[in-house]
């Protein structure tokens, strides 16, 4: 079935570059972890993305314009040629960031190296943070924007998904971060403060080349949203590494990544002095537990609970997480 799909997926890409009068490839690269979307690499040039959609939500609509308005800040983004829809399937056609990815190469960089790559998507996210919008919406092609950062995070966090909890542990951390954001969420009763955010960093979507950034993929979670919302998906990688990468690259990352969130505190200090950060940043984690949770009702297996119970003793049972921000 496999080779089937990918296949069909080439027959679609041909037909794509055609329409663009641009020359078949001498091969196609898959390229593995892009979830339900499809990658291709051709060549090294280009790149083709197919389904673009998350439920009945199409998440490649907003893309071409926001990375003409990032690149118009000297961001370094891949340039869409183009989009659209072929054969019941939904794409991007876009040029190819050069390098590898920081997942690829971090096996084989030093502290100084490391430190000096977090400092860099420091400054790049600068970039995206300062293309500003008048609402919030998360993520990005959330139908119905809020004028309020507090009502766009709540469209997030919905607690009616989650029913009978047979393990004692999760009930309780369910009814704790129910408790939690009852009292806390008035913390972000904000407006005016809406930016685009990456909300994807991970080093496997970062690409950089002979010690430089050469830029960021996969768009797909782009929202606009506080800055510091960044800052949630940030940490959560750098903290807990295990959930997102490959367990052999993890044994060299050294998480978590006390190092490299200090370079990037230093390079993008703004960021960190958010009032109520730290509530902040709980409040938003929130999203991630009840996902975890509401995996335990459908799939209750240990590996689940495990997770969401190490997320809930890091963030909200202990004084880790400050520790790993701020030092304290």
């Amino acid at each position: 079935m496999a080779n089937l799909m990918q296949k069909k997926d080439e027959e679609l890409a041909d037909k794509i570059l055609k329409k663009n009068k641009i020359r078949a490839p001498i091969r196609y690269e898959n390229f593995p972890g892009w979830a339900k979307n499809r990658v291709f690499i051709l060549d090294h040039d280009y790149v083709i993305k197919l389904g673009g959609t998350y439920g009945d939500i199409d998440i490649f609509k907003h893309q071409r314009a926001l990375l003409n308005k990032l690149s118009d800040t000297g961001a370094k983004v891949p340039r869409i040629i183009d989009e659209g829809e072929i054969g019941g399937e939904k794409y991007l056609l876009m040029t190819k960031i050069p390098g590898h990815t920081l997942a690829q190469l971090w096996p084989t960089l030093g502290r100084k190296e490391r430190n000096s790559y977090f400092s860099q998507i420091a400054e790049e996210l600068k970039k995206y943070h300062s293309i500003k919008f008048k609402k919030y919406a998360i993520a990005i092609c959330q139908k119905k924007p809020k004028g309020n950062l507090g009502n766009a995070v709540d469209t997030t966090i919905d607690f009616s998904k989650i029913g009978q909890l047979r393990n004692q542990s999760a009930r309780e951390i369910f009814e704790w971060i129910s408790n939690y954001y009852q009292k806390n969420k008035k913390n972000l009763n904000e407006s005016g403060t809406a930016a685009l955010v990456f909300n994807d960093i991970r080093l496997e979507n970062i690409l950089a080349s002979k010690g430089k950034i050469s830029g960021f993929v996969d768009f797909d979670w782009l929202c606009q949203a506080a800055p510091d919302y960044e800052l949630a998906k940030a940490v959560y990688y750098m903290y807990a590494p295990q959930y997102f990468s490959d367990p052999s690259l993890v044994k060299k990352m050294q998480a978590p990544m006390k190092n490299e969130i200090n370079a990037f505190k230093k390079a993008y200090p703004d960021i960190f002095d958010t009032p109520n950060l730290i509530i902040r940043l709980r409040i938003y984690f929130i999203r991630n537990i009840l996902y975890l949770l509401e995996k335990c009702q459908d799939e209750p297996t240990e590996d689940i609970l495990k997770r969401a119970t190490f997320i809930f003793d890091a963030f909200y049972k202990s004084d880790k997480l400050e520790t790993f921000l701020f030092g304290k």
